[in-house]
């Protein structure tokens, strides 16, 4: 059983947010936690990639690294950031 995130963990998230298919754990939680960030208004962006491992984005270990996802994630990330955080000055 996941544990549901409370109001306050869930106010915390005001981030984009990347998982993947086969962190189990991390993406059976992701629609409670995505249920509660909807009940509470907080802007949010997630995502789950099905071909990539939990450490995906670690270039130092080779058989976890995906450079695809990796690349995807940081532009994503970067988009979500200048969008949402720093307005019109760009990263």
């Amino acid at each position: 059983m996941v544990a549901r995130p409370s109001r306050k963990t869930c106010q915390k998230s005001k981030r984009p947010s990347s998982s993947t298919a086969f962190d189990k754990a991390l993406s059976e939680a992701y629609p409670a936690q995505e249920a509660e960030l909807k009940k509470n208004n907080i802007r949010y962006e997630g995502h789950i990639y099905p071909d990539s491992v939990h450490g995906f984005f670690n270039d130092a270990t080779p058989e976890r690294y995906n450079k695809v996802t990796a690349q995807q994630t940081w532009t994503r990330t970067i988009e979500w950031f200048n969008q949402y955080v720093r307005g019109s000055e760009r990263i």
